[in-house]
């Protein structure tokens, strides 16, 4: 019993001595060993944080190559949504006019003599873009006045009749924009509107816009007063140039406001749903509003006015920036009317599908071939017009094309039983705005 004691002493002893070791190095040795770890953890923190900074910007450059380039193509193959206002041929010159912005102008014929409502009456040239009728009547072209005036796809030229100074008639000259968008202004009669408005009644004269077509509408609004205006002198606050802030511009801009408040601050379920809800009245049915690429190509092709075109530009502003703030996809998750409505669908109480990983990351990779597929096509030439075939027009139904309805309508279905299918397997836009957001590394982030 006495050895055995002996040897449970000399153990504890052995342990007491290998414990007081420990506490010595703890207190020693380890303390600069855990600054040097806690030093090394920062710098890897602080380069990892400048790898992604850069991921980021090289993502962002990638794609504003690749519009560029989609947008020179789409310029150089002619293709009819962001073509030229007209032929070089159907223009007659316009030399020596001092308040022409180009140097063409579309003559007047009988056709359109006759569409403004004088048929069969004679008519001469009196000055450059303004002609007379032999009642008197003078017939103006908006062409030299609005030529840096864009719509959705470019100009929206007009002739406009005038007769003892009030307008009689408005008729649209050739234009380049989307046909279901202008299709839309002639329905809602954007033109009509100004019949009947006398001049000396044009600087207090508020015409109306279209819901979806807003871009195009705004344009010929603008056009005809800086047309008006050059005939008049009138100066007015409907100016082109001067912020138009109607209920929908500063109703869109107050949507936007609030999602990135609850974004950033109340992450509620019931402030997100509030916001989706939103997205989808606001910003898709009432306001039509929303990032495409067809949008992205036609600004880079015609440019844009700054405040024509202010909540959109915005929301290209916060797709872009917030990114790099650490919100990523956050037009996707925040913003966009489509993917709002998707989600506000899978809150519906029915039974999901469960899909796996690998058949995930295998649609992920099916969209990103689609997309490239597509891409190379615009290059050749071909299938120029999937652009305009995004699900998101589906919100401007009462022009779009009987295919992006359906298959809207398919996928706000499949988004009973499946999160989000269109913007996780098929969107373009999304695919473009996440690697605007970086490049994927090994470890699955961005």
């Amino acid at each position: 019993m006495s050895n055995k004691g002996n040897r449970g002493n000399a153990r504890g002893q052995r342990n007491q001595r290998n414990q007081s070791g420990l506490q010595g190095n703890n207190g020693g040795g380890c303390r600069g060993g855990n600054k040097r770890s806690s030093f090394w953890s920062m710098h890897t923190l602080q380069q990892r944080g400048r790898i992604d900074l850069l991921n980021h910007f090289l993502g962002l450059a990638l794609v504003v190559v690749l519009l560029l380039s989609l947008a020179v193509r789409t310029k150089a193959v002619g293709h009819p949504v962001h073509s030229t206002t007209h032929e070089s041929s159907m223009h007659t010159s316009l030399s020596g006019v001092a308040a022409t912005k180009g140097d063409l102008v579309f003559p007047l014929n009988e056709e359109y003599v006759r569409r403004l409502g004088y048929s069969g009456m004679t008519f001469q040239q009196v000055r450059p873009a303004v002609w007379e009728l032999q009642n008197g009547v003078h017939i103006y072209s908006s062409e030299p006045y609005g030529a840096e005036i864009k719509g959705f796809a470019g100009a929206t030229p007009v002739f406009i009749a005038i007769e003892n100074g009030t307008i009689k008639a408005v008729v649209a000259l050739p234009n380049g924009e989307t046909p279901s968008f202008w299709g839309r202004v002639e329905q809602k009669g954007i033109l009509q509107q100004w019949v009947g408005v006398r001049l000396k009644e044009v600087a207090t004269y508020a015409p109306d816009v279209v819901s979806g077509a807003s871009m195009s509408s705004t344009a010929v609004n603008q056009t005809i007063f800086l047309t008006l205006s050059h005939i008049t002198s009138i100066q007015s606050a409907h100016a082109y140039g001067a912020m138009d802030w109607n209920a929908k511009t500063i109703v869109a801009l107050l949507v936007l406001l609030t999602g990135l408040i609850v974004a950033f601050g109340f992450r509620r379920r019931e402030y997100r749903t509030a916001l989706l809800f939103l997205n989808v009245l606001v910003l898709g049915f009432w306001t039509g509003t929303f990032i495409s690429i067809s949008l992205l190509l036609n600004w880079l092709n015609n440019g844009v006015h700054l405040f024509s075109a202010l909540v959109l530009l915005l929301m290209l502003v916060l797709a872009v920036v917030l990114p790099f703030l650490g919100k990523k996809n956050y037009y996707c998750m925040w913003v966009c009317p489509f993917g709002s409505a998707q989600e506000l669908m899978g809150k519906l109480p029915v039974k999901k599908w469960r899909i796996n990983p690998k058949t995930m990351q295998q649609l992920r990779v099916f969209r990103m071939v689609l997309f490239l597929v597509l891409v190379v096509l615009m290059w050749l030439g071909v299938a120029m017009d999937w652009v305009n075939y995004e699900l998101f027009s589906a919100f401007l139904f009462e022009s779009a094309n009987t295919f992006v309805l359906i298959f809207a309508l398919l996928f706000l279905l499949l988004s009973l039983v499946v999160h989000r299918p269109y913007c996780r397997t098929l969107c373009p836009t999304g695919l473009l705005l996440e690697w605007s957001q970086g490049i994927r590394t090994k470890r699955g982030k961005k």
